[in-house]
Order: structure tokens, then C-alpha cells, then sequence
């Protein structure tokens, strides 16, 4: 288990590192030719756009979710950033926890591959009946090209000025580390800037399913809603780059609120169903209060 230290501020190198995580697997469609006699149609075939599934396999959709389940977890763990390409910013209190998910998640995942490759002949040859002319042997993965094709694979990066660039000229050096030193100030605002924005999200969802439907009936509250609020509070302190008093005291808040309370307490109980709803009431208001620098011009930018 790894202690989370609180520190004072510091550069982003020092207090960051890149995790690139690769999520490998095969496609279930193929590009059908329009001009196929196949297919039968009066549009201008040239308009067409045709694709076919390969697959109705219950054991590759385990693996798809699996891999979209896996990285919602280290994004979870992960401290909000603009970062694509498979490239998380992770704080070095969460390396070791993260790592060790990953490993995990490693081992179980070859498992499911291993049940999808056992089976994927068989499912060929269902497709091929529902398929019918539209079947290709070609477009149909082996058990060995299934067992190579799906992995987990990642590394971990950190993040410096290369010393080496001070062998070109040290006002070069100086002027890149500044750069380096405004680009971690920049990740400060976009982490504090998301991680407030989903805090909002999360507190929203509580409120709106605590409260009355149209008619005053009290809405679906599923087990799934307090676990994913659990989860959130319990990651925050992993994604926060620095210490935000008054984000930290609306997180409390939350964990207090939901102190000793269950999914059933709430479906059953009203009063306890309308004094945590205001409880939640007070800490929206509370959130759309806070102010992080630079908040408006992050939030903007399409994720």
C-alpha cells in the first residue's frame, strides 16, 4: 500500500511521471466493396460506405470491455490532462499502486484471451452461415494471431530537461527549463480545472437521482451510483498536482455525507434520501464557487 505524502509544490519532473499504455487487439469489421455484387441497391454505389461484423461473440466482447474497463481505471488514477495517444500523467504516490493494477489486470486478461482463441474457429463458422456471400477466410483471425494480437503492454517515462542540452549553450538550457517549469504551472490549472469539472459531474448525478420524478416518485438509485462516488474520492488525493483547500473540504464533506449510508438506506429511508440530497445541494454550491485559474480556458477544449 503506498502512502500518500502531501508536499509543497514542485517541478513537474519531480513530481510526475508519463505512463504509456498500450492496449493491443484485432478489429471486428471489414470494409465490404460497394461494388460487390453482393450487394443489392439502387444508390449510386460511389455514395456507399459498406462494413460487415466479423464476429457475434460474446467472449471478444469480454475482451473489448475488459481493455475499455482497464483504462478507465488508470484514468482514474491518473491526474486529468489533455495527454492522447495512450499517455497518462501519473504522480509518483500512485506509480507503485497503478503498476501493480496493471500487472494484475495482465495476468486476468490473458486468461479471457485465451478463452476467445479456444473458440474462434467455431465462431468463424457461425459467421460464415450468417455471413453467407459476404464471407471471407481471409478477414478471419487464427488462434494464434488472437494470442499475439490482444496484449497489455506499458512503460513508465519521466520527465526532465535533458542536462545534455546545456552542452549546446547554457542560455539554450535556461530557456527550455523555463519552459519545462511554465508547462508544469499549465498542467497545475488543466489538472485542478478537470478535476473540479468532474467533481460537478459527480455531485450533479447524486442530486438528480435523489431527486422526485415528474410525478414525485423517488428515482432508480442503483448500488453503482455511491461505488463510483467512493471510487472518485478515494482517487482524488492520486490526481491532485497541488493541495486545493477549499476542493479537499467539498471532498470531506461528500465522505461524511455518505458516512455509514447505503444504496438501501437511501432507496428506503426518505428523510435520509432528502437530508443527504441537501447535503449534496450545499456542496454544488459550494463547487460552482470555487474559482481555478485558467478553469474557463481548459474546460473549453473538447475531450
Amino acid at each position: 500500500m503506498v502512502e500518500i505524502q502531501k508536499s509543497e509544490h514542485k517541478g513537474l519532473s519531480e513530481s510526475t511521471v508519463v505512463l504509456s499504455l498500450s492496449l493491443g487487439a484485432i478489429g471486428n469489421r471489414k470494409r465490404v466493396d460497394p461494388h460487390s455484387e453482393i450487394i443489392q441497391t439502387e444508390v449510386d454505389r460511389d455514395f456507399l460506405s459498406v462494413s460487415k461484423a466479423l464476429f457475434d461473440a460474446p467472449e471478444l466482447e469480454a475482451l473489448y470491455r475488459y481493455q475499455r474497463d482497464l483504462k478507465q481505471k488508470v484514468r482514474d488514477l491518473s491526474v486529468p490532462s489533455f495527454m492522447r495517444g495512450g499517455l497518462f500523467l501519473v504522480k509518483i504516490e500512485a506509480v507503485e499502486v497503478l503498476d501493480q493494477k496493471l500487472s494484475a489486470a495482465s495476468e486476468e486478461f490473458s486468461g479471457l484471451v485465451k478463452a476467445f482463441a479456444d473458440v474462434v474457429e467455431q465462431r468463424k463458422q457461425e459467421s460464415k452461415e450468417k455471413l453467407g456471400p459476404a464471407f471471407d477466410e481471409q478477414d478471419f483471425p487464427s488462434y494464434h494471431k488472437v494470442m499475439s494480437a490482444f496484449q497489455i503492454k506499458w512503460n513508465w517515462f519521466a520527465l526532465s530537461t535533458p542536462s545534455s542540452l546545456g552542452k549546446i549553450s547554457r542560455a539554450f538550457f535556461e530557456h527550455e527549463a523555463k519552459k519545462a517549469e511554465e508547462a508544469f504551472r499549465g498542467a497545475v490549472e488543466h489538472s485542478e480545472a478537470l478535476l473540479l469539472s468532474e467533481a460537478k459531474k459527480v455531485v450533479g448525478h447524486m442530486i438528480d437521482r435523489l431527486t422526485p420524478d415528474f410525478s414525485g416518485k423517488p428515482k432508480v438509485f442503483r448500488n453503482s451510483i455511491t461505488e463510483n462516488l467512493k471510487e472518485f474520492l478515494d482517487s482524488c488525493p492520486f490526481r491532485s498536482l497541488t493541495s486545493n483547500a477549499e476542493l479537499e473540504e467539498q471532498f470531506e464533506k461528500m465522505k461524511k455525507l455518505m458516512d455509514g449510508v447505503s444504496p438501501g438506506d437511501l432507496r428506503k429511508i426518505d428523510k435520509l434520501r432528502e437530508d443527504v440530497k441537501g447535503g449534496f445541494e450545499q456542496v454544488k454550491a459550494s463547487l460552482d464557487n470555487i474559482v481555478v485559474e485558467g478553469a474557463g480556458r481548459f474546460l473549453e477544449v473538447d475531450q
